[in-house]
Formats: structure tokens, sequence, C-alpha cells
């Protein structure tokens, strides 16, 4: 069973079936990017540095809540961040609502409580009484089976009354304001967090036609981020987000040499309003309501034509900020060449003060003032060397004449 070669017809790739025909274990094509999808922007890239760099958020576009639902969450306090702790913070209020609720049955159960609980425990003993005046012999479980239906009401009344009066004190402290589900709804439908997954696009007027362009396109398998290779949107707040990484690594953006000349921008606040205009556009598009006809004059398609009119103008306006972001990033890169010539000068500076190279030069001087008299020192030796080997020879000739008495002693 041979490895099988299969072409992918999206990404024009090839991939293999490395353990035979049909197997389960096959290698999937790396992701594309569609052109309808790639900002109209020059850079590299890759599908999945675009996923990775995909931002969640679970805050609410707070401009995008009515006027009334805006003051409550002022009134509040709730600056709408987190979607998420909005909701867990109304079931909270709930669940105070419900103390509520049991506070008010006070009326009802606190007199029965106040005269009940005193007449079933006095029957109650009463007949623990007589069971034993009756029974003298009697265990003490006969005894209490006896007043088994008033005890057991006294104490169920009892308690009743406890439970009321905790449940006022919770009601005294709880807050009286809480989101309704209509208003849970509306916040819901104004978060601006990008869909995981196609059950997400329902909540769209025209969820339909999102599902066929998330089916569309490589995202058909679910993945982390997958929004931004289906739809242009997310796919540009993604190269916002990972031209601002690219700008966070300049050594010059992480140095004070940006703040002493004013010219570091408000990184997060830009990729930030990047974000929200961005959801703004996408949610526009995504709640289109289908036309109920094909005639361009209903009221709805023109109605249509309308927003995406403005989605498209704003679009343009939030791919020139985008590109403004991108000439930052590229403005910043000489000037990281420069910072990093200066940033080794100063550790040469560092590392080898003026002072250390002046005394080099110093010892420079003094080793040739050496080596000239070293040098002189040598001709002299060698000088010295020549007169005593010639006294020396002289000597030696002079001895070794014939005429010489001297005995010469053995070597």
């Amino acid at each position: 069973m041979g490895t099988e070669q299969f072409a992918d017809p999206e990404s024009g790739t090839d991939w293999q079936d490395t353990e035979g025909y049909g197997s389960e274990r096959q290698t999937p094509p790396p992701p594309r990017i569609d052109a309808t999808v790639r900002a109209p922007l020059d850079y590299a890239y890759t599908a999945i540095d675009i996923m990775a760099a995909l931002p969640r958020s679970q805050a609410v576009d707070a401009d995008a809540l009515p006027a009334d639902l805006q003051r409550k969450a002022r009134a509040h306090g709730d600056d709408l961040e987190n979607i998420v702790e909005s909701e867990e913070l109304t079931t909270r209020h709930r669940r105070d609502l419900v103390w509520t609720e049991i506070a008010r049955a006070g009326r009802f159960v606190e007199p029965i409580a106040k005269y009940g609980v005193p007449a079933a425990a006095g029957i109650a003993v009463v007949l623990m009484v007589g069971q034993w005046w009756r029974h003298d012999g009697a265990t003490v479980v006969e005894i209490l089976a006896a007043s088994n239906p008033f005890g057991y009401l006294a104490i169920a009344v009892g308690t009743a009354a406890l439970l009321v009066r905790f449940a006022r004190r919770r009601a005294a402290t709880a807050p009286h304001w809480v989101y309704t589900d209509d208003e849970l709804a509306t916040l819901d439908a104004a978060s601006i967090d990008w869909p995981a997954v196609p059950e997400d696009l329902d909540r769209y007027a025209n969820g339909e036609a999102l599902r066929r362009e998330w089916h569309n396109r490589w995202m058909s398998r679910i993945q982390p981020g997958g929004a931004a290779l289906v739809w242009r949107e997310p796919h540009l707040v993604a190269v916002a987000t990972l031209l601002g990484r690219d700008i966070r690594s300049s050594p010059a953006w992480n140095s004070d040499l940006l703040d002493i000349h004013r010219v570091r921008i408000d990184l997060e606040r830009t990729l930030d309003d990047i974000y929200l205009r961005a959801h703004r556009i996408w949610r526009a598009r995504a709640n289109l309501v289908p036309p109920p006809s094909k005639d361009p004059a209903d009221v709805v398609a023109r109605r249509n034509a309308e927003i995406t009119d403005a989605a498209g103008d704003a679009w343009n306006t939030l791919v020139t900020l985008v590109r403004q972001l991108q000439d930052y990033r590229k403005s910043l890169t000489p000037v990281d060449a420069i910072f990093a010539e200066i940033r080794a000068l100063q550790q040469s500076s560092l590392r080898i003060t003026d002072d250390a190279v002046r005394q080099l030069h110093v010892d420079a001087a003094g080793n040739t003032l050496h080596t000239g008299a070293v040098g002189a020192a040598t001709v002299e030796l060698a000088d010295l060397n020549a007169n005593l080997a010639a006294r020396l020879s002289t000597l030696r000739q002079s001895l070794t004449a014939t005429t010489n008495g001297l005995v010469l002693r053995a070597p």
C-alpha cells in the first residue's frame, strides 16, 4: 500500500495519504488567505499568524445600546467591559430578588410563628407527658413519637420564621436593580466578540449568508481565530494586532527616546479603536435584513444599500488608519538602527572609558621610547661582544704561540 498524492482545489497544494486509501490520518493542507479577505496592505504574515493574533473580547459596544440602558449601566457602575461578568452580576441580583420575595412572605409566616410555635410546642409537651403518665415503662422513643406531628409542626414554622428573617436582612442590603431578559438580549447583541463557531452566527439577521461564507472558506474546520480567515474585518484587526506586536518589540519603543521627542503613539487605545470600529462594520453587514423581494426599489433593499455604503466608507477610513500604523512601524526601523548604534557606543563607553583610551595612547608613546632605548642597548651590547671576542682571540693566539712558556689548564 503506497503513498497517495491528492490535490486540494482551494489551496493549490498537495497532501499525502501515508496510511493508505481512505485513511483517517491525513495531513491537511495549510490554510490560505483568500483574496477577498486579505487586507489591502503589504505584509508577510501567514494565515497561521493571522488566526493566532485575532484577539478575543467579552466587552460590549456601549454606543450600540439604547440610551436608557446606557444610563442604567452607568448608574450601576458597570462599564460593560465584560459581558460575562455582567450576566453573572445579573444572576446574583436575581438571587437577591428571590430573597426579597421570601421576605414578603413574612407578613403571613411571622404571625403564624408567633402564636403557632408556642401552641404546637405546648401540645407536643402535653402529649409527651400523657404518654409517659399512661405508660410508666415507655421508652424515650415512644414518648417522642407521641408528639411527632405537633413537634414537627413547631420546628417547621420556627424554621420558616428564621428563613424569613434572614431573607429580610438580605433583601434590605441587596440592590433593587437588575437587567431584564430583553436588556440581556440587547447586551448580547452589542457584544464585540468574533464568532468562533457557526452557531454564533444565529444571533444575526443575516446569519444564513454568514454561515455560507463560513463554510465556503477554509474555516469549515473549527479553529480559534478562524473568523480572521473568513471576513475582512477580523482579518484587518489581526493584522493590526501583529503590527502592534512588532511595534512593542522595537528597541526604540521600549526606550525613553520616543517620549523625549514626543513621538510615542497611544498604541493600546489605537488597537482598541481598530477592534471596535472593525466589529461595528462587520456587525452592520451581519445584521442586514434580507429583503422580502428582489426589487431594488424595495424599502428594505434601499435601507441595506444605505447601510452598506456607510459601512464601506467606515471600512476605507479604517484601512487608512491601519496603514498609518504600518507606516509608523516602518518609520521605527531606521530609528532602531540608530538607537542600536547609540546603545553600542554607550556600552563601549561604559566598559572602556575615555581615560582608559588616553592611557592606551600614553602606553603606546611609552612603548616607543622603551623600544628606542632597548634597541640602543642591544647595539652597544653587540659592539661589546665583538670587542670582547677580538680581545679573547688575540689572547688565545699569544698563549698558543711557540715562544709562550705558560702552561694552559686542561678544559
